[in-house]
């Protein structure tokens, strides 16, 4: 079991035994004559309440949005409260007496509302707790990425100038003694200039920037590998006029993901792209290479992923098919 679960579990032991000690030594100063028995069996069914209401139900209606829904369901669970307390007392009573015992009365439902609206409470309090300590989790950390992305655009930015000028220093040395090499670093040159580019005010660039940062990316592979590897190259020519703006870099990181884990030696990489004015359908399929992939390279594809739900909300379908031999990506973009 994780630490931090047995932690969490250890954590509301302790706070029940409290909780239920400091209740039953109350019930013992006002005269109840109950056995542990009693107390055990209808804690055990109070506490069943409490996180099949805070795990189960408010989790289930919660998600519907809807305060009538949440009402209802909290109304219907009192109602099972109530009978599963009115027969926990007829099966208490019967055990003590040694027989059946039935004997139900209006006080009987009165006391079994209160104690089922006491826990309700308090359980439903536990949730919105819960739910709003998720929440503040999942926006800090969306917040951690995104400082991250944009230190690191910082640290790329340190002095591009400079390093623009050693590479156009050593294209000129090198355009005459090997022009694809001088090309080659040429097409790494604008990759990089794009990379370093200040983002605009609403942090999208054209369209047809990203589209020719794939095409370029493509190549440079393919001059890279000696033109030993295959790609089949479907970059519809409306991607490259049209003047729809996307977040940067983020298609080219699926497309990179192709060069960086697939095989593309023994079969061709297949790259689709086409777009029109209601959306974009990006689709890559490429055999996976024999090698381990570690949980940091993933760490390229996540952030795309969170910059997808950022800018598009769930104004995209984004999916992933493994078989352990061939992976295939398919997005689907509302632009």
């Amino acid at each position: 079991m994780h630490p931090s679960r047995l932690k969490t579990i250890l954590l509301h032991v302790s706070v029940w035994i409290c909780f239920i000690s400091y209740e039953v030594s109350i019930a013992i100063r006002l005269g109840s004559k109950a056995t542990v028995f009693d107390f055990a069996c209808f804690y055990v069914l109070n506490i069943g309440l409490f996180y099949f209401n805070a795990h189960v139900a408010s989790q289930w209606a919660g998600r519907k949005q809807s305060v009538a829904l949440f009402a209802a369901v909290l109304i219907l669970e009192l109602g099972v409260y109530d009978l599963l307390s009115i027969g926990m007392d007829i099966f208490v009573n019967s055990v003590a007496n040694r027989h059946l015992v039935v004997a139900i009365y209006p006080a009987d439902h009165v006391r079994s509302l209160w104690r089922g609206i006491y826990f309700l409470s308090l359980s439903t309090g536990y949730y919105f707790a819960l739910r709003s300590i998720r929440n503040l989790k999942l926006k800090l950390e969306a917040e951690r990425r995104e400082a991250a992305l944009e230190n690191a655009h910082l640290r790329a930015q340190i002095n591009p100038h400079w390093l623009y000028n050693v590479i156009n220093f050593i294209y000129n040395d090198l355009v005459d003694i090997s022009p694809r090499a001088a090309d080659s670093l040429m097409m790494l040159a604008h990759s990089m200039r794009y990379a370093m580019m200040a983002p605009q005010e609403d942090g999208l660039v054209e369209l047809y920037k990203e589209v020719e940062q794939i095409d370029r990316l493509i190549r440079i592979n393919q001059v890279i590998s000696g033109e030993r590897i295959a790609v089949i190259n479907q970059i519809g020519e409306e991607c490259f006029a049209m003047k729809k703006r996307i977040p940067p870099m983020l298609l080219l990181t699926f497309v990179e993901n192709v060069f960086k884990h697939g095989n593309l030696f023994d079969a061709p990489a297949k790259i689709s792209l086409n777009a029109n004015d209601n959306g974009l359908h990006l689709r890559t399929e490429n055999l996976r290479a024999n090698r381990r992939v570690f949980a940091s390279e993933h760490i390229g594809i996540d952030n795309a992923k969170a910059r997808l739900k950022k800018y598009y909300n769930n104004n995209f379908v984004l999916e992933q098919h493994d078989n352990g031999s061939t992976f295939i990506l398919d997005l689907k973009l509302n632009l």
